[in-house]
């Protein structure tokens, strides 16, 4: 055209001839369907575009719910074949065995009316009769041919659900599993909730779960004037990365007394909201540490029996050494006299023993060559004071 713009036109012409049938011009007209072509081109390129989509689309009539189109994946998705669905009502594609028909309709119609989307999941039926999840987009429209239409817009969630139930299964059981745990667990968040409190913690401490609602109200009835202290101990277990083997803490119970658990906590991720989660573990070793504590007792008074059994069989060894030696002295015999220097020699190495081992204070053992060195020296000096 003038403007240098490519056009569509659609041209329709005729011969004119004269009175011998000869053609003398020809006329015609010419219209411009620049725009319909154009319109062509999109509606194209729209039809292209959704029957590439991985979601399903349907377009039925609002006032009577019959199919109007759908698009290769939602064929897919239900099962059908291509343009099967066509002339059919919408609605046998639903499972109306879970939910009211009537009821759905209305929600649906309310949200259209108000210009909005409507958005939900549900069942629906396959030609199989085999049901399975969809998440449903729903608007409206009108067609030049059809009027007022629904779009809707299909996406298959059954994995996902599967994925949702399995994963409500998994934490109805480790909830089950930590309330139920012979030993105490408490699961608590960041920001101080305490999410979970087991059975056993309960049982032991004598507070029940309405008293323990956070980590505060935990503290303040097992620690009291340390509650503060034990707060800020906590607060640093939110940043773990592994299990913490925390130690011994004195707690009291509803009832006064006093237990000592011996603590370890682990992180457990984080919460849907974002808050990081801890589990903490105890066990009651009151009755274990005064065992300890008696067993420690007994094995010090037990070992200071043992070195004074050790220091009183040696004084006794020396007395007898010393009668031996009296003895020694009021023969003349050699032979009398060899055997009662060997008799001394031997309660010498068996004093010496005794000895060693009061002054090492480990009676379980004893140092051989220190031993021997110690033995020789004392024979070597009690044969060089014998008068032979």
């Amino acid at each position: 055209n003038a403007q240098d713009q490519r056009l569509w036109v659609r041209t329709i012409g005729e011969a004119v001839r004269d009175d011998d049938g000869k053609i003398v011009k020809v006329q015609g007209t010419l219209q411009d369907i620049t725009n319909h072509r154009r319109q062509e081109h999109q509606i194209k390129l729209q039809s292209a575009i959704t029957e590439q989509l991985s979601e399903g689309v349907i377009l039925s009539r609002l006032s009577d719910s019959r199919i109007i189109y759908t698009n290769a994946q939602f064929d897919l998705m239900f099962g059908y074949d291509g343009e099967e669905l066509i002339g059919q009502s919408s609605k046998r594609l639903n499972d109306f065995t879970t939910i009211d028909e009537d009821k759905l309709t209305r929600s649906i119609q309310s949200t259209l009316d108000r210009g909005g989307v409507w958005q939900g999941e549900g069942r629906n039926r396959r030609k199989d009769g085999s049901l399975f999840w969809c998440f449903a987009s729903i608007t409206h429209f009108t067609h030049a041919e059809h009027g007022k239409v629904c779009l809707g817009v299909h996406l298959d969630i059954t994995d996902r659900k599967k994925m949702e139930v399995d994963l409500r299964d998994s934490e109805a059981r480790f909830r089950r599993t930590v309330l139920d745990a012979p030993f105490p667990i408490l699961l608590h968040a960041e920001d101080g909730t305490i999410v979970q409190v087991s059975d056993s913690w309960c049982d032991i401490t004598g507070y029940d779960r309405e008293e323990l609602k956070t980590i505060g109200d935990w503290t303040e009835r097992a620690y009291g004037e340390r509650k503060e202290l034990v707060k800020a101990e906590i607060e640093t277990l939110y940043g773990l990365s592994e299990t913490k083997a925390e130690g011994d803490h004195t707690i009291r119970t509803q009832s006064g007394d006093y237990r000592i658990w011996e603590f370890s906590s682990a992180p457990l991720g984080c919460l849907p909201d974002g808050r990081r989660m801890v589990m903490s573990m105890a066990m009651d070793v009151t009755e274990r540490r005064s065992t300890e504590v008696l067993l420690k007792q007994s094995l010090r008074d037990k070992e200071a029996l043992l070195k004074e059994v050790h220091h009183r069989v040696k004084n006794n060894l020396q007395v007898i050494t010393s009668l031996l030696r009296l003895e020694s002295a009021k023969h003349q015999d050699a032979l009398t006299k060899a055997t009662l220097t060997d008799m001394q020699n031997r309660i010498r190495s068996m004093a010496l023993l005794h000895e060693t081992l009061y002054r090492s204070g480990d009676f379980a053992r004893v140092d051989l060559a220190q031993y021997l060195r110690q033995l020789g020296t004392q024979l070597f000096r009690a044969q060089n004071d014998t008068p032979d």
